[in-house]
């Protein structure tokens, strides 16, 4: 069965993402995970005996729950991430990385430390 992926929101303070997909009958799902991708929206998900192939290609992922999307949850949970990717504001620089649990940014934003060396993503 195949899943696309609509949105998806980080949560850095526990390094787990959500992922609102879509699949059979439009049927819409939140899943909780960790995995070494991010899963952007328009990617395409199915499951397989060692992870799930993202776009055909396998990757691990660790699943922590499945539930019937909400629509509200889902604003709320936006509005409150604290990951500046997840926002609509087109940011250059991670201003809460020293926070993050994320190990690599999956929007690929800046961090600067306090010796104002500039590096990217992997905080």
């Amino acid at each position: 069965m195949e899943w696309y992926v609509i949105d998806t929101v980080v949560s850095p303070s526990v390094g787990v993402c959500f992922s609102c997909i879509r699949g059979f009958k439009n049927l819409k799902l939140t899943i909780w995970y960790q995995a070494d991708i991010f899963l952007a929206p328009g990617s395409m998900i199915e499951p397989y005996d060692k992870g799930v192939l993202i776009n055909g290609k396998v990757y691990p992922i660790t699943l922590y729950n499945v539930t019937r999307y909400n629509k509200e949850l889902w604003i709320c949970m936006k509005e409150k991430s604290l990951c500046p990717g997840s926002q609509s504001i087109n940011n250059k620089y991670c201003n809460i990385y020293r926070k993050c649990m994320v190990s690599i940014c999956p929007f690929g934003l800046l961090r600067q430390d306090p010796e104002d060396k500039i590096t990217r993503g992997n905080f």
